[in-house]
């Protein structure tokens, strides 16, 4: 493992040699701040502070076995160790939001549960009756989370509201569901189960509204390929727009995708022939995912933003740096990205944060893009 103080302060100073959409000139620099964690690689998160969140291993000290817990680590800071879940066998997944709290999924016996770590100390299990058995996926800035239930035959994608209350969001067809991702409006994307085939489940993508209930987003279309299409969306930001992954039952085609209302579903990158996952996306619209080859060589992380398209992350490391970015997971409004990187040869989480400033269409002006667009939907949803 890394240690913590690792630290390579990037700052790209030739302009990227990329055009803008019409009304758009070259870019400007882009500067990435790129910082090694010290949380073992496994399940986390970040917030905007650049507070990322894990899991680290903990020695009791009385000859027992190691014990999994959560931890954090501050930008520059050490590893914090959090109150340590009773029982706690394997931590699962982990997210953190602004505020500081954290959700925490882990193995407890045969049983996944969920908790809330408070920044006060309190461990409180998560939960209500119906759902005791429960699987968080994503959180919003609100404390709203969705997953999917673990207690019966069926998983089914939830969502607990601000008020507390835990409802079930079905399925498209009766069969499985489960939510990835939620946006500060309440908004839930994931994917259902719609059909199946040779004995594999055939998911579709979906968003699903209090107004309209869970809707098909369908799959992308593609000449050429071979199998049944599935489809999953893995995020929404608060302009609605959804980005995920479609491809085939058998394997041969993984392309990301990015859906808006008034566009639909289309593929996110331009190269078909890579393999490609979108992953998350912010209120920028800028968009954080991996790619590789079929035979897995090449493997980056991206950032993909409207003007400059897809952005291997390794481009932004110094000249002969002894790291390669494999994935970018997660993405905050104003910029840090997390995600799994190899650096000098050991696996590690890194933590980045990015920002680029750019011309507006037809004036002097300097927009920095981590700012664009958010105003433009908070409007919307108070008309």
């Amino acid at each position: 493992m890394r240690p913590t103080g690792l630290h390579l302060a990037i700052a790209l100073i030739a302009p990227l040699c990329l055009m803008f959409a019409a009304g758009y000139a070259a870019a400007g620099p882009i500067r990435a701040d790129f910082e090694a964690v010290g949380i073992r690689p496994g399940p986390f998160g970040i917030n905007s502070l650049g507070v990322v969140v894990g899991q680290t291993h903990v020695d009791p000290g009385d000859g027992s076995h190691i014990i999994e817990a959560v931890a954090i680590q501050r930008p520059g800071g050490p590893v914090e160790t959090l109150p340590i879940i009773p029982n706690t066998m394997h931590v699962i997944s982990t997210r953190i939001i602004d505020n500081g709290n954290v959700y925490a999924n882990v193995l407890i016996g045969s049983d996944e549960l969920s908790f809330l770590l408070s920044p006060d100390g309190a461990v409180t299990q998560l939960g209500a009756p119906g759902f005791e058995l429960i699987s968080i996926a994503a959180v919003n800035q609100k404390g709203e989370f969705v997953g999917n239930t673990g207690h019966v035959s069926t998983p089914m994608a939830f969502k607990k509201s601000a008020d507390g209350k835990f409802m079930s969001l079905g399925g498209l067809t009766g069969h499985d569901s489960y939510a990835r991702g939620i946006n500060n409006l309440g908004e839930v994307v994931g994917g259902a189960v719609v059909g199946f085939d040779e004995g594999y489940g055939v998911q579709h993508a979906f968003r699903w509204t209090e107004q309209d209930g869970m809707i098909d987003l369908g799959v992308l279309a593609g000449d050429g390929a071979i199998g049944t299409r599935f489809s999953s969306a893995n995020d929404i930001n608060d302009l609605g727009v959804i980005v995920g992954s479609s491809g085939t039952i058998n394997g041969d085609v993984q392309q990301a995708f990015i859906y808006d209302e008034t566009s639909g579903m289309r593929p996110l990158l331009d190269d078909a022939s890579l393999f490609s996952y979108a992953i998350a996306i912010n209120n920028s619209g800028w968009v954080v995912g991996d790619a590789y080859r079929d035979d897995f060589s090449d493997r980056f992380g991206f950032l993909w933003t409207p003007e400059l398209g897809m952005i291997d992350l390794n481009s932004l490391l110094p000249e002969g740096a002894d790291v390669n970015i494999i994935a970018a997971l997660d993405i905050t409004d104003n910029g840090f990205i997390v995600g799994f990187a190899n650096v000098d040869g050991e696996s590690t989480i890194f933590r980045m944060r990015v920002s680029a400033a750019v011309p507006a269409p037809g004036t002097g002006a300097t927009l920095l893009l981590a700012g664009v667009a958010v105003g433009a939907r908070r409007r919307r949803a108070d008309q």
